[in-house]
């Protein structure tokens, strides 16, 4: 589920291409429709890759003027080191008409 593929996508260098995208299926981890387990498969390279094109989008965000501090929350896991500070401005209010900080 969503809880899954972000704990995959914080590993930066796991599954980058289809060159580096491999599955290893250990013996008895799923069973036919007459209950007979897999056997164990070698390493398998992924048939097909697509990569992550989603952009990630902010949901909310909480401020913490005691503890000088602003913690983003988005829609998918995030590389935190390409974060650009100058890129953040704090509104007044939506629009136009905003004070920005």
């Amino acid at each position: 589920g969503w809880y899954d593929i972000n704990r995959i996508k914080e590993l930066y260098t796991l599954a980058t291409s289809s060159n580096d995208t491999f599955l290893r299926l250990t013996e008895h981890a799923v069973r036919d429709n007459a209950g007979n387990p897999n056997v164990q498969n070698n390493v398998t390279q992924v048939t097909r890759y697509t990569s992550d094109r989603t952009p990630p989008e902010l949901v909310s965000f909480d401020l913490d003027l005691s503890a000088d501090t602003i913690t983003l929350s988005f829609s998918e896991t995030v590389n935190v080191d390409t974060l650009h500070p100058p890129s953040l401005t704090l509104l007044s209010q939506p629009g136009d008409n905003a004070t920005m900080y």
